[in-house]
């Protein structure tokens, strides 16, 4: 099952609201998918190693975080900073950043919760 959103609004990193409808329909959405597999959208990443980012982990995210790991989400992609970012899992959730398509490439801190990251243009394709 994929999930997605359109609320830019929502998940933006320097929004630390999140408004009870938008987390109500996740929640619901979750307890309801009776698929093997769940991958999550969002425009905004739940966490980036951008070296442009001031902050680098989504204060949103960080509240929706636990519903991810409580309905075994498996991957999470997220986009809008300039590069791909492939992270470790954390908590058994795997996140991919696919920000590949913008005007720019942005340079990436190479951190040790990364798993794999390129600074250049790109698509993501996923199979299952």
């Amino acid at each position: 099952m994929t999930i997605t959103r359109s609320t830019p609004v929502e998940t933006n990193p320097a929004n630390t609201r999140l408004s009870v409808l938008a987390f109500s329909w996740l929640e619901t959405t979750l307890r309801n998918n009776l698929q093997p597999r769940t991958i999550v959208l969002s425009h905004y990443p739940p966490f980036t190693e951008e070296s442009a980012v001031k902050q680098k982990d989504n204060l949103v995210f960080q509240k929706i975080w636990p519903l991810l790991v409580k309905h075994k989400v498996n991957l999470v992609v997220g986009g809008n900073t300039h590069s791909y970012q492939r992270f470790k899992p954390v908590d058994g959730v795997t996140v991919v950043i696919a920000g590949t398509g913008g005007k720019s490439v942005r340079p990436i801190d190479r951190s040790g919760r990364l798993a794999h990251a390129e600074e250049r243009f790109g698509f993501l394709l996923v199979k299952i």
